[in-house]
């Protein structure tokens, strides 16, 4: 029964990301949210365009340090960062 739901939900999920992938339907910010928390990026992140190419070499390793950092890890170093800047 719950595999049954699942598939269900996934079938949804789906749907739903094809009408959206189609301009056909309009995400809210909770499911932009939610699909930016399946892709691993952050809302900024999402609506960037183009790529990295304007960061230098630096700036992108410490973004996939940053990348790898746990919620609690990134308010850290945002507190760090915040503090050198005063």
């Amino acid at each position: 029964m719950i595999r049954i739901k699942a598939d269900r939900w996934r079938a949804k999920s789906q749907s739903s990301l094809g009408r959206i992938m189609a301009q056909e339907n309009l995400p809210s910010l909770i499911t932009l949210e939610k699909i930016c928390t399946a892709l691993g990026v952050t809302l900024s992140q999402f609506f960037q365009e183009g790529n990295s190419e304007n960061l230098t070499e630096e700036q992108k390793h410490a973004l996939g340090i940053w990348n790898d950092l746990s919620t609690n890890e990134q308010e850290t170093v945002m507190s760090m960062l915040r503090g050198l800047r005063k």
